[in-house]
C-alpha cells in the first residue's frame, strides 16, 4: 500500500520504499501486457497468413463474375488439389513448379486462361499434364520462361480455340513441322528468347488468323541454305513481326575467309534477317543463262516494241526480259507465267507511265520493285496470286493515279499504304478475301474519306462475315486493339506483384495492433 503525507507547505511525498514497490509493480504490469499482445499478434498473424495460402482465399470472382484462381508468387512446388471445376482463369506464374501430375487439369473443362510462366517445367512433365486433351475451351496458354526444349508435333493439336500462345524464354531450338497447323484461331504467338536457329518450310503458313509473332533474341543462322525459309516468310509477313529477328554470331569459318567471294554466304553479327543481301533474287528463282540455253533474252527480241510502247502480253514468259528501251512509257506484261520479279527488273525506266502485270502468277512483290519508276501513273496487278502488299510498295511512285489489285488473295493492306500518293484517283480491289478485323481499321477509315476513289467499294466483301468492308462492325476494336497489353507483360520479366488482398489485410491488422500496444504501454504508468 502507499499513502500520502502532507507537510505544512502542502506538498505530497512518498516514502522511498513504497515508491520502489510501485515502480516494480508497474514494470511487471507492462511486461505482462507486452507478453499478452505479442501472444495475440503471433496467434492472429499465423492464423491470417495461413489462411492467405489456403485455396479459398486464392480463388475469387472477378467484377465480371469470372471465376479466377491466382496462385502466383506462392512458392508452391505442386499443383493444389480441389481447384473448382468452374474455374476459367488459372495462374501459377512465379512459382517452383517442375512437375505436373497426369490429369491435373482434367476436371477444368471451362478453363480458358492458363498461366504457367516463370516455373521450371520441361516438356516431359508438361505433356504428362495432358493440357492438350483436357482443356478444350482453352484460349490463352502461357508457358513462357520455363525449361521447354523439345516440342512434340501434337502438343497443341486439340487446342482448336487457342488464340494466344506464349513459348518465350525457354530453350526451344527447333519447331517440329506442323506443330501449329491445328491452331486455326491463333492470333498471338510468342517465341522470343529461345535457341531457335532455323524454321521448317511452312511453319507459320497454316495459321490464317495470326496477327503478331515475336522471333527476336534467338540464334538465327544466317547462311543462305538455313535462313531461306525464315527470310521468305518474313518478306511476306513483316507487318506481323514484333521486333525484327537478328542473325546470331554469324561469321565466316577459317576456310571461307581466304577470298571475299568465298564468303558470300556469311554476314556480320547482329544483322537483321530481313536485311540480308542477295536473298531477294534467290527467292524469285529467275532462270539463269545456263538454264535458258545461254540466251539472255532482250525485251525487243521477244516483245513488240513500237515507239515508246512495249507489248510483252501473252508471250509465255516466266520472267521479265532485260534491256527495255529507256524511253518506254508503256509496258504490258499481262497474261504470262511470271511468278516473281527481280528488284532490278525495271531499272532505267524512269519515264514509264503505265505498267500492266495482270493475269500472271505473282505471289509476292518486293518493296523496292518500283524504285526506278518514279513517273509511274497506272499500275495493274489484278488477277495474280498475291496475298499481301508491302507497306512501302508505292513510296517511289508519288504520281500514281490508278491501281488495280482485284482478283487476288489479299486479306488486308498495311497501314499507310496509300499515304505517299499525291494524285491518286482510282482503285479497284474487289474479289479479294478481305478479313474484316481490327487490322482493317486504317483501310476502312481511308475508304470512308475517299469514297469517290474506290470504283468497286460495294463489292469489297468480308471473307469472315456477310458484310462489306465498309459496313462491317469494328466497334470492338476501338478498346481492345492495343498490342502493348500482349508484349509489354511478357517480353521481359514483370516486376513483383502487389500484395494479395489477404496479405494486405494481415499487414494492416498487425500494424494496427502494434500501434494499440504502444499506446497502452505509454498510458499504463499514467493511469496507475
Amino acid at each position: 500500500m502507499w499513502y500520502k503525507t502532507t507537510t505544512a507547505s502542502g506538498s505530497t511525498t512518498c516514502q522511498v520504499r513504497q515508491k520502489q514497490d510501485w515502480c516494480v509493480t508497474s514494470f511487471i504490469i507492462i511486461l505482462l501486457i507486452m507478453a499478452l499482445h505479442l501472444l495475440l499478434l503471433t496467434l492472429c498473424g499465423v492464423s491470417i497468413f495461413t489462411r492467405a495460402q489456403e485455396m479459398h482465399e486464392r480463388c475469387y470472382h472477378h467484377d465480371s463474375n469470372l471465376p479466377i484462381c491466382d496462385f502466383s508468387f506462392s512458392y508452391i512446388t505442386e499443383i493444389p488439389k480441389n481447384i473448382s471445376e468452374d474455374t476459367e482463369v488459372l495462374s501459377f506464374t512465379y512459382n517452383h513448379l517442375w512437375n505436373i501430375p497426369a490429369g491435373a487439369f482434367s476436371h477444368l473443362r471451362k478453363l480458358s486462361n492458363l498461366d504457367l510462366s516463370f516455373n521450371s517445367l520441361d516438356e516431359f512433365h508438361f505433356e504428362r499434364a495432358d493440357v492438350n486433351g483436357s482443356t478444350p475451351e482453352l484460349k490463352k496458354l502461357n508457358l513462357g520462361f520455363n525449361k521447354l526444349r523439345i516440342l512434340d508435333p501434337q502438343m497443341f493439336s486439340m487446342l482448336s480455340k487457342l488464340n494466344w500462345l506464349g513459348l518465350q524464354g525457354n530453350n526451344i531450338d527447333f519447331l517440329p513441322p506442323g506443330i501449329f497447323d491445328k491452331l486455326q484461331g491463333l492470333e498471338i504467338l510468342l517465341l522470343h528468347y529461345n535457341n531457335l536457329e532455323v524454321i521448317p518450310d511452312g511453319a507459320f503458313d497454316n495459321i490464317p488468323s495470326l496477327m503478331k509473332i515475336t522471333l527476336h533474341e534467338n540464334k538465327w543462322k544466317c547462311n543462305f541454305a538455313e535462313i531461306y525459309h525464315l527470310f521468305k516468310w518474313l518478306k511476306r509477313n513483316q507487318h506481323k513481326v514484333f521486333s525484327s529477328p537478328l542473325c546470331h554470331n554469324t561469321q565466316c569459318s577459317s576456310s571461307e575467309t581466304e577470298t571475299q567471294s568465298s564468303c558470300s554466304s556469311c554476314y556480320e553479327t547482329q544483322k537483321q534477317v530481313i536485311a540480308i543481301e542477295g536473298l531477294d533474287d534467290i527467292m524469285c528463282e529467275i532462270p539463269t543463262k545456263e538454264s535458258s540455253n545461254g540466251i539472255d533474252h532482250k525485251a525487243c527480241d521477244v516483245c513488240l516494241c513500237i515507239g515508246t510502247q512495249v507489248n510483252c502480253s501473252s508471250r509465255g514468259l516466266h520472267y521479265v526480259p532485260s534491256s527495255f528501251p529507256s524511253d518506254a512509257t508503256s509496258l504490258d506484261l499481262s497474261h504470262n507465267h511470271i511468278n516473281c520479279i527481280e528488284t532490278s527488273a525495271f531499272i532505267g525506266l524512269d519515264k514509264l507511265l503505265k505498267l500492266d502485270l495482270s493475269w500472271n502468277y505473282l505471289q509476292t512483290v518486293q518493296p523496292t520493285i518500283f524504285e526506278h519508276t518514279n513517273a509511274l501513273q497506272n499500275l495493274n496487278l489484278q488477277s495474280n496470286l498475291l496475298t499481301e502488299l508491302p507497306a512501302r510498295l508505292l513510296t517511289p511512285t508519288p504520281m500514281l493515279i490508278s491501281l488495280s489489285i482485284s482478283n487476288n488473295s489479299i486479306k488486308s493492306l498495311p497501314e499507310g499504304f496509300f499515304g505517299w500518293l499525291l494524285q491518286f484517283k482510282n482503285l479497284t480491289a474487289s474479289k479479294n478475301p478481305w478479313l474484316c478485323d481490327c487490322n482493317m481499321l486504317h483501310f476502312v477509315s481511308w475508304i470512308k474519306r475517299k469514297t469517290d476513289i474506290i470504283v468497286d467499294s460495294n463489292n469489297l466483301l468480308c471473307s469472315n462475315s456477310d458484310e462489306t468492308v465498309v459496313t462491317a462492325n469494328y466497334m470492338s476494336c476501338i478498346s481492345t486493339h492495343n498490342w502493348q497489353q500482349f508484349f509489354g507483360t511478357y517480353d521481359r520479366p514483370p516486376p513483383p506483384m502487389m500484395m494479395s488482398t489477404s496479405d494486405s489485410f494481415s499487414a494492416s491488422f498487425i500494424f494496427h495492433n502494434l500501434r494499440l500496444f504502444l499506446g497502452i504501454s505509454l498510458l499504463v504508468p499514467l493511469v496507475l
